[in-house]
């Protein structure tokens, strides 16, 4: 694979990224699935949570905010769920839909940080 500019490596890569995280499989998987090499996309993902966390505030410093990612509505595979504050405004209520993978809700709510109560 050989990209001509680095606007178009740059967005090649932004895009297997995306598509990564948003696939469920391992990155060893989703590389053998579209022909990338496995160095390549640790190098482009470690690149990129640098990135992340050099753009990050302090993690001393409590902002409120979470980082999100854009992840085109295309790429995404997600049952419904409802996050609503609680009745006491001290915390969210999460639903998940009927038939939602048990695995995929695991890792929503990892990815969120926390986990169920």
């Amino acid at each position: 694979m050989k990209l001509k500019s680095n606007r178009s490596r740059s967005k090649f890569w932004s895009e297997h990224i995306t598509a990564f995280h948003s696939s469920g499989l391992t990155r060893a998987e989703y590389c053998r699935q579209n022909g990338i090499k496995a160095h390549q996309m640790a190098y482009h993902l470690k690149t990129q949570e640098e990135a992340i966390s050099n753009d990050s505030p302090s993690p001393f410093v409590p902002t409120g905010f979470a980082r999100v990612e854009h992840v085109p509505a295309e790429l995404i595979k997600a049952p419904p769920v409802s996050i609503e504050p609680t009745t006491d405004n001290v915390g969210v209520s999460i639903s998940f839909g009927r038939g939602t993978d048990p695995v995929w809700a695991a890792r929503f709510l990892a990815a969120l940080g926390g986990g169920a109560r």
